[in-house]
């Protein structure tokens, strides 16, 4: 059975990542770098799971 919820995460993050490419260069607040990395992590435990 496909993880189709992940599978739209990962979507999502790369829609993201290409909408707000240009702002990549600002500072980013602690807690949304935290959150960041957290999503990073769990896109990678999402692909190594296939």
């Amino acid at each position: 059975m496909p993880k189709v919820g992940e599978d739209r995460l990962v979507e999502i993050g790369d829609a993201l990542r290409k909408k707000y490419a240009d702002i990549q260069n600002e500072p980013v607040p602690d807690r949304l770098q935290k959150m960041i990395d957290a999503l990073k992590e769990a896109e990678k435990r999402a692909r190594s799971g296939d």
